[in-house]
């Protein structure tokens, strides 16, 4: 494993810790993660997907991360992503219209 390797599995495991049943009335913003691990803000955004992918159940509002207690926890999160995703879906489909290229496909980039 190269040692860059090594660092980001360190880095996801610190921030998985700092999160690991923190309630939502104790949430953490990422400028206050980023004071523990040193790490900058897009790399912990990165992490956090990453820990949500492999099933950590990690909360966020307006109030920072958080580990959920229920699925009520994640409710707003969950919709929150879906939201941004369809905005993302938006941009690209008004992107393709740039160039008029009706045999560009989502997938082709």
């Amino acid at each position: 494993m190269k040692r860059d390797e090594q660092w980001m599995i360190a880095e996801r495991h610190a921030i998985r810790l700092i999160l690991y049943k923190r309630e939502k009335e104790h949430a953490i913003v990422a400028r206050d993660i980023r004071k523990i691990v040193d790490i900058p803000p897009v790399a912990i955004r990165i992490h956090i997907k990453e820990l949500r992918r492999q099933g950590c159940p990690i909360a966020s509002g307006g109030s920072g991360y958080w580990w959920a207690e229920s699925k009520e926890d994640l409710k707003s999160t969950i919709r929150h992503l879906r939201s941004r995703a369809i905005d993302e879906l938006v941009t690209a489909r008004e992107l393709r219209k740039c160039f008029n290229d009706n045999q560009l496909t989502m997938f082709e980039g």
